[in-house]
């Protein structure tokens, strides 16, 4: 997978200095392949995360009740987003008192 800033270089060397797959390959260090792909696309899209299971899942209950009756607004942000998948609520960045007590926001 490519980031933005090649998607770009490669378009840029098809477009504005004809180059060609092989030529621009070679400049890259792409393959081939790869470099058809992109002049091909529209548009660039980021690859798409796998779903993968959490090391938290077989806690789920239990995080949830202790966050329930213990508050605890100093969460980091991996811990932020399991409570997020969790509950499935909406997060603001930077919020955390709606998750946990219900009330209005509380910045972190």
């Amino acid at each position: 997978m490519i980031d933005y800033e090649t998607f770009m270089k490669i378009k840029s060397y098809h477009q504005k200095d004809g180059l060609n797959c092989n030529q621009i390959a070679a400049l890259t260090g792409l393959s081939f392949k790869t470099v058809n792909k992109w002049l091909n696309a529209k548009h660039y899209h980021m690859r798409k995360a796998a779903d993968r299971s959490s090391k938290l899942d077989p806690f789920k209950n239990q995080i949830v009740q202790m966050l329930e009756k213990y508050p605890y607004s100093g969460i980091s942000g991996l811990i932020l987003d399991q409570i997020h998948r969790l509950r499935s609520i909406p997060i603001t960045p930077g919020k955390l008192g709606h998750l946990i007590s219900g009330f209005d926001t509380e910045t972190i």
